[in-house]
């Protein structure tokens, strides 16, 4: 009974070492160097929306900020900041909302992760 038992552990010993071989791709030294996929980084950004705005007002038209990545992805860029160059002529809001104020010229922009685009 004692030499079944031992012939057992050691078939048990002999398989977790072919188990640990296969899984480790051959070798006892375990898996290789694990390589983490590349950052992917935003690159530029484009800025759309309705220009020229009228003069009327509190005319109210909505800008998009796309961006695009390093991996050649695009995305939506909701959590921008945007900016007018000219808040006496146009504001704009958190979410890219543009509101005219009065006749005039300005740029729109939207910035995140440190680049900056506009239109």
């Amino acid at each position: 009974m004692r030499s079944i038992a031992r012939a057992t552990l050691v078939a048990l010993a002999i398989y977790a070492s072919a188990l640990t071989l296969a899984c480790s791709g051959g070798d006892s030294s375990g898996p290789g160097p694990v390589t983490p996929p590349p950052t992917v980084t935003l690159s530029t950004i484009s800025v759309s929306g309705q220009t020229p705005m009228t003069a009327n007002p509190n005319a109210m038209t909505q800008f998009v900020a796309n961006g695009k990545y390093s991996d050649g992805s695009t995305q939506s860029l909701s959590s921008a900041t945007w900016k007018s160059s000219d808040e006496t002529v146009a504001t704009v809001s958190g979410g890219g909302g543009v509101t005219a104020i009065k006749a005039g010229s300005f740029v729109i922009s939207a910035t995140a992760s440190g680049v900056t685009g506009s239109m």
